[in-house]
């Protein structure tokens, strides 16, 4: 049924009721007694509205007081489907509420790092380093000429102590003096210079039949204003205990050298 209200807005009494209907106890929901309410309010709401009084639906019978039920009008189906429904949004939203809050507490995941693992067989072990050929023994040739290069570069700076010792003891001077006097000589003429140069060239070595080596060279001598070149000289080298030494010293074609 349709009401008019005097204030000129157009409504229905049975809207009204719905929402009064939301602040009616849960327990009296759905039940003859709370139907019995929901009319004795809707009363109350058209006499303050100034409608006329509505005619009264005769209110149900409350259950235990021994008459029985009679069946529920449309606007009560109505309000049992609609309680029906909110029971149901209010079971989903709950639902709902349960899920987000097992999300907010879930278990973080961490990220592990990966670490590739090369298999043993897979690492290629880098070539092991070629040896270096070994050095050739060096030959008696060989120590011979090193000798000849050590004589002349202690000779040309002068350093008498390195000149004399690529003699032997057993050395014999061709110009009648004894070795120590030959070596006193060669050291007061050699030390008293710093303008020396000697140079050796066109050397040959042979090996005697008494196991020694004869080396000759042209030399070339310069001291001061003194020059000498392509003087013809010969060695005589002899192997011993502390390795090759000189054992004589000539001039092959004038005679004892000359070069002071």
């Amino acid at each position: 049924m349709q009401l008019h209200v005097h204030n000129g807005s157009i409504g229905t009494v049975e809207t009204a009721a719905k929402r009064v209907n939301r602040l009616a106890p849960p327990s009296l929901n759905g039940t003859a007694a709370h139907r019995a309410a929901m009319d004795r309010r809707l009363a109350l709401l058209n006499k303050a509205m100034g409608n006329e009084a509505s005619p009264q639906r005769p209110a149900p019978n409350v259950p235990g007081h021994g008459v029985p039920l009679k069946a529920a009008s449309p606007a009560a189906s109505l309000q049992t489907a609609f309680l029906m429904g909110t029971a149901c949004l209010i079971a989903v939203a709950g639902v709902l509420w349960l899920l987000l809050q097992g999300s907010r507490s879930g278990t973080v995941v961490t990220p592990v790092a990966y670490t590739a693992t090369v298999p043993v067989d897979a690492v290629v072990a880098p070539p092991a380093p070629t040896p270096a050929p070994p050095s050739p023994a060096r030959t008696d040739e060989d120590e011979v000429r090193a000798l000849v290069e050590t004589w002349r570069q202690a000779w040309s700076r002068s350093d008498v102590n390195a000149y004399l010792g690529q003699y032997s003891a057993q050395f014999v001077p061709v110009n009648g003096q004894t070795q120590a006097q030959w070596a006193a000589s060669r050291r007061k003429i050699i030390s008293g210079r710093t303008d020396i140069r000697v140079g050796v060239r066109d050397l040959r070595i042979q090996r005697t039949d008494d196991g020694s080596m004869s080396v000759a060279f042209l030399q070339d001598y310069a001291a001061g204003n003194y020059r000498e070149t392509a003087q013809p000289k010969t060695l005589r080298i002899q192997r011993e205990d502390s390795g090759w030494r000189i054992v004589s010293e000539q001039i092959s074609s004038i005679g004892p050298a000359s070069a002071p």
